[in-house]
């Protein structure tokens, strides 16, 4: 029989093993704990849900790694790439690339009957992933682009809609500044909304042969090509991979392609990502250290509660390192006691904001109608463990003073 687990577990079961300060203080440390280990929950799960939002939402007008020319041009105006350069096959045997899709660009000027806008034509084929874009339509159809001729329908966004007093079905006039300045009719057959205002207020999505006609490319030349991940976490790994089979290649004609992630081209936003880790370890600190002076302010308040029979066990010949067990395991079941509690509060919140969304954030700012929740099992198991093990280290502390009692002294005054 193991003496420490014994004599801990009669204490935990008998009701009144406490006076009525450390019956209080053992239960503030219990909440303290919950409550610390809630609020660490739900931190965790609107970091991981609001970084998730976001990168989707870029992800979705820009891919996770592209592939263009590379050149010291920096406008929108940019030279053709020709399919034969990229190795396509090759590229699609690498373990994370889920597919890959040619696009181009265009800079033009929208014209409604009282409101003019500057927007990018962003040109996609019938191969183009359509999965983001049905998850934010928001009226209409996704555009048919699998037809032999050029399809005049675009899908704009609700924010340009709104801006150029548009509707679903109006015809759209899209002025090019180019030699000689051209223009296109375009069919307005679906609306979005991805509440991403930097990209809502000038992207238009339409059939890449209109940009290709307007450029005077071939069939075969495009602005570049979108790879789409099936593993974001593993960007960079991949990333260096496409880097090793297409970017270090020099054609006959002295160009080389260009690979960039999404973190390059858009790094003011995955830098802002970034920061919000930071919010969320600032949060975990303050709960463990939270949780951490309770539970030694509690464990504090059980010792001298307990006092006597300390004394009345070293008397009895127990070693100091087996009380200091005794408490352990007491202080043990109260840090999982807290830590279920505030499990179960934690993702009952979670679940409640997750398919309610009753907590709502201003979109123009955080570009969410609501506070994000994305749960991640391993990572609160990870949590878990952590705050059991950073607690135990804390509840040592106190259990210093054990072998400091003295028997005869305890004893004498009792």
């Amino acid at each position: 029989m193991n003496t420490e687990l014994f004599i801990a577990q009669r204490l935990v079961k008998e009701r009144n093993y406490q006076g009525l300060i450390a019956q209080r203080m053992s239960r503030i440390a219990a909440i303290s704990i919950a409550i610390s280990t809630a609020v660490m929950v739900i931190a965790l799960a609107i970091v991981t849900g609001f970084k998730k939002e976001i990168r989707e939402k870029v992800t979705g007008f820009t891919a996770p790694i592209q592939i263009n020319n590379l050149e010291a041009n920096a406008s929108l105006e940019i030279s053709p790439l020709n399919a034969k350069k990229v190795p396509i096959a090759e590229l699609l045997k690498v373990d994370n690339v889920k597919s890959i899709h040619p696009f181009t660009i265009k800079p033009g000027i929208i014209k409604s009957q009282t409101e003019i806008q500057g927007v990018i034509l962003k040109g996609v084929d019938k191969s183009f992933d359509w999965n983001f874009f049905k998850s934010n339509l928001v009226e209409g159809q996704i555009p048919n682009y699998n037809s032999a001729t050029t399809s005049n329908d675009v899908l704009i966004s609700k924010n340009l809609a709104s801006k150029l007093k548009m509707k679903l079905g109006d015809k759209i006039r899209t002025y090019f500044v180019q030699n000689p300045p051209r223009q296109r009719a375009f069919t307005i057959v679906g609306i979005y909304d991805t509440k991403f205002t930097e990209f809502d207020s000038k992207y238009v999505i339409s059939d890449l042969r209109h940009t290709q006609k307007l450029n005077g490319w071939s069939p075969n030349e495009y602005a570049g090509f979108d790879i789409l991940l099936k593993d974001f976490n593993k960007i960079d790994e991949t990333n260096n991979k496409i880097q090793e089979i297409a970017g270090y290649k020099l054609y006959s004609d002295g160009s080389r392609l260009r690979i960039q992630s999404i973190k390059e081209t858009m790094s003011n936003i995955f830098d802002w990502l970034n920061l919000q880790d930071m919010n969320a370890l600032v949060v975990l600190i303050l709960m463990l250290f939270v949780a951490g002076i309770n539970m030694i302010t509690g464990i504090l308040i059980l010792l001298l509660d307990r006092v006597k029979m300390i004394g009345v066990l070293k008397a009895l010949g127990m070693p100091a390192k087996a009380l200091r067990k005794v408490f352990v395991f007491l202080s043990a079941s109260i840090v999982l006691k807290g830590l279920l509690w505030g499990n179960i509060v934690g993702l009952l919140i979670c679940l409640i904001q997750k398919y309610t969304g009753i907590i709502k954030l201003e979109e123009s700012t955080y570009f969410l109608a609501s506070v994000p929740i994305s749960i991640d099992i391993l990572s609160i198991i990870v949590l878990n463990i952590a705050t059991f093990i950073l607690l135990g280290l804390f509840m040592l502390i106190p259990l210093v003073l054990i072998g400091r009692i003295s028997p005869a002294e305890i004893i004498r005054y009792e």
